[in-house]
């Protein structure tokens, strides 16, 4: 292995250990957010006629 290939490996194991839990953080709020607006849609009042 090449000082260029270890420096590559090091920069993707480096990438991957803040990118894989940012993307969980990220996938979670998003599936709480849709819950919570889904939630609130259903509890807000019809239309008074």
């Amino acid at each position: 292995m090449n000082e260029f290939q270890a420096i590559l490996v090091e920069v993707i194991f480096f990438a991957a250990r803040f990118a894989v839990p940012a993307l969980v953080i990220y996938i979670i709020a998003h599936v709480l957010h849709s819950h919570i607006a889904q939630e609130a849609e259903e509890n807000e009042p019809g239309p008074v006629l």
